[in-house]
């Protein structure tokens, strides 16, 4: 009977020891494996980085005077490279954030065309802006609080596209777009929104443009002479001086502001969210506003009063269509040089839309827009791959003269701000994002310095500026990040 008990009891000892053996082995399964996807989740974090490097420095490299989806640095797959891993891969999309409707500088006008709604318009102002004097069809504070909101309007730019979440009218629907049977059966507004935007005001090599108020006789012989002849030039110094007699030592001492065109009826904007379109009379805004102040768009159109010499008055040039104005100036040599002016002061623009990249609603929002000029832009894209010079739009069947002079200023066949989202992965499904928004500036940081009292028109958290070379010395840029965010 003893024997018995102590079979019963090996056997019982036995099976614990198994039991134990067993859960050991599973245990140190389960941690080899996590142990793995730990070593596969940095793994794809560094392939993410790598993809952002990559995007980086293709954008770095490309100097080719415009930006379009066309280019290399639109899509990058690892794949299609000599850089794939065979365990992993990274693939990179790219987005012009120009090639969209900027929520902090859109006028009233815009943003109708755009939402197709004026109730929404005034509320998105009126969040923006530093007052709570509330707009005819807008929200402050007090509707906020009547509405049992626990919010006020931020009474200042935008920080995220998110946050227009918050704002009167703007439904889940609108911003996110409606699905059904798990298909997009309404635009998301989302997708052709933005808070950073900005065009260069220089050169792609990062030289200056010729500022047309501002440069002597002597400088714009010396970056228009391969094109324009000393009479030529010599008219451009004699229609902003308003003189017939040439001076080329005097020198205007403002800069221009855009001048705008007469109040219009246009064509029927996208309405996000309804099936509701507008139609609104515009009015051109300047591109490039006084930086700490977003409650004076309404007049900052105006044109300046030109100053008084003491032998002529001053005229400005005050858009750059005023170019083919100019007497003497022959229209061909016009649009030669019209890529290579300029009349705003600073190296970017704010707000100003890339054609290039631009989605057909955004191009809608922009006023003295028509269907058929948006379609145009687009058919052209489509076939030559992308605008290489503004003047290209004179070449559209739907822009004659008079329509190139109300859209010049507002466009742009260039960028500065791109949302790069790289991906980054392992067969093991271990996956790592980075989404940044990145201002792409030349030459070195020290030039960044100057331009941080601008940032109250972005948002973001800083990190340390981002430096890529190119093949030369003249392709070094420096990136700004303007949002970052990892997952």
């Amino acid at each position: 009977m003893n024997r018995g008990i102590a079979l019963i009891f090996v056997l019982w000892l036995t099976a614990v020891l198994a039991l134990a053996v067993s859960s050991m082995l599973l245990m140190l399964r389960m941690e080899v494996r996590r142990c793995a996807l730990q070593e596969d989740s940095v793994k794809a974090f560094y392939l993410a980085r790598s993809g952002l490097a990559h995007a980086l420095s293709l954008l770095a490299r490309d100097a080719n005077g415009f930006d379009s989806y066309s280019e290399e640095w639109a899509f990058i797959d690892s794949t299609q490279s000599e850089l794939s891993e065979e365990q992993g891969r990274y693939i990179v999309k790219v987005e012009d954030e120009s090639g969209k409707l900027n929520l902090n500088m859109a006028s009233r006008d815009e943003l109708i065309r755009f939402f197709g709604d004026e109730e929404i318009a005034d509320a998105i102002i009126d969040w923006r802006d530093k007052d709570d004097a509330q707009s005819a069809c807008g929200a402050e504070s007090e509707w906020y609080a009547l509405a049992g909101l626990p919010y006020k309007p931020r009474n200042g730019p935008f920080e995220t596209l998110h946050e227009l979440l918050l704002v009167r009218g703007i439904s889940k629907d609108t911003f996110y777009g409606v699905m059904r049977d798990g298909r997009q059966v309404s635009t998301p507004a989302r997708n052709h929104l933005t808070v950073y935007s900005s065009v260069p005001n220089v050169m792609p090599d990062g030289s200056p443009l010729v500022n047309l108020n501002k440069a002597s006789e002597e400088e714009l012989k010396s970056a228009l002479g391969d094109v324009l002849t000393d009479d030529e030039i010599k008219a451009i110094v004699r229609y902003r001086i308003g003189s017939q007699t040439p001076q080329a030592t005097q020198r205007p001492q403002q800069s221009a502001t855009q001048k705008p065109p007469p109040n219009e009826t246009v064509t029927q904007g996208t309405t996000f969210g309804s099936n509701q379109t507008s139609a609104v009379p515009s009015r051109a805004i300047i591109t490039q506003p006084p930086i700490s102040s977003l409650e004076g768009m309404a007049t900052q159109g105006e044109q300046q009063q030109p100053q008084r010499g003491s032998e002529v008055q001053a005229r400005l040039f005050n858009s750059l269509s005023d170019l083919f104005s100019v007497p003497g100036m022959p229209p061909d040599k016009a649009r030669q040089i019209i890529d290579r002016v300029t009349i705003w002061d600073g190296s970017a623009r704010y707000g100003v839309i890339n054609i290039n990249t631009a989605s057909f609603e955004v191009l809608m929002s922009i006023p003295t827009m028509s269907e058929a000029i948006a379609n145009d832009i687009i058919a052209f894209r489509d076939t030559n791959g992308a605008f290489e010079s503004l003047s290209q739009l004179l070449d559209l069947p739907s822009v004659d003269e008079e329509t190139f002079r109300r859209l010049v200023d507002r466009v742009s066949i260039r960028t500065n701000t791109f949302r790069i989202i790289s991906v980054g992965w392992m067969n093991s499904g271990a996956r790592h994002v980075i989404e940044c928004v990145v201002e792409r500036l030349p030459h070195s940081p020290t030039e960044v310095a100057s331009r941080k009292p601008q940032t109250e028109l972005f948002s973001t958290s800083f990190r340390e500026p981002i430096t890529h070379s190119g093949s030369s010395k003249k392709d070094t840029y420096t990136f700004l990040v303007r949002y970052w965010r990892e997952r």
